[in-house]
């Protein structure tokens, strides 16, 4: 029964994900506008916070505390942001850590088809274990949105699109994208050294992790990967993990 539903959730995430791209492509050549370009980096920035603030460093890691209404506020913008449920996230990024490039055990495995198949962004990836976060199903609003969260997405898209179809371009389809090609690109190949060896490591540690300070531009600090695998827990890695810093400013 499970693998039928892991199936589900990859094929509807498969699904979702080249809706993005194609929207994007199409939008940017037919209704290309520099307010919209604006609109879609704000965007961006909200997603990113979203994903990577709420998904990763909050919920996977737990790198920080916050009240209950911030919370649910990174969710929702994970949620829309298109790369799934919070529940679903979460529990691939955990089993990353704990098997990180292990061919056949790493979801987000980089080295066979790095440009193509093997980073966590232009594809979804089929691994799911729910028994590695029961924390997040203890949470009655958390499983409410993972078991309805194809409906919540697309309720989400449908809105833009009643107010101003081109919204679903520049409020969705292109931020998602950019998500996917500036923070899960850039962690999954460059951050783990196949097959661009851009960066440092600090600490010798039984994976590919690497840090970079340039990739951190495209990332807002998720870039030190060496670190974040040597230290999970560590909110800020570097000087330049400007979510890192975010979160600390405002978490209690």
């Amino acid at each position: 029964m499970s693998s039928v539903i892991e199936l589900n959730i990859y094929s509807k995430m498969k699904l979702v994900m080249i809706t993005a791209y194609l929207i994007s492509v199409s939008g940017l050549l037919l209704y290309f506008s520099w307010t919209g370009i604006y609109v879609a980096l704000i965007m961006w920035v909200l997603f990113t916070i979203g994903v990577s603030g709420g998904y990763h460093k909050l919920l996977s890691h737990k790198q920080f505390k916050t009240g209950d209404t911030f919370k649910y506020f990174l969710i929702f913008l994970g949620t829309i942001s298109g790369l799934g449920s919070s529940v679903a996230w979460v529990s691939q990024h955990r089993l990353h850590h704990r098997h990180s490039d292990i061919k056949g055990l790493d979801p987000y495995y980089p080295q066979e088809k790095p440009i193509l198949t093997g980073f966590h962004g232009f594809w979804p990836v089929k691994s799911f274990n729910l028994m590695i976060v029961k924390d997040l199903m203890r949470d009655p609003i958390q499983m409410f949105i993972h078991n309805h969260y194809f409906k919540i997405l697309m309720t989400y898209i449908i809105i833009l699109f009643a107010i101003e179809p081109q919204l679903v371009i520049y409020m969705w389809a292109l931020p998602c994208t950019m998500y996917l090609l500036c923070v899960h690109f850039g962690v999954g190949v460059f951050g783990h050294g196949q097959p661009f060896k851009v960066g440092w490591r600090d600490y010798d540690l039984d994976d590919n992790s690497i840090n970079s300070h340039v990739m951190n531009i495209f990332t807002l600090g998720e870039s030190y990967q060496n670190t974040h695998h040597y230290e999970p827990t560590r909110l800020v890695c570097g000087r330049y993990d400007m979510l890192g810093y975010l979160m600390k400013v405002i978490s209690k």
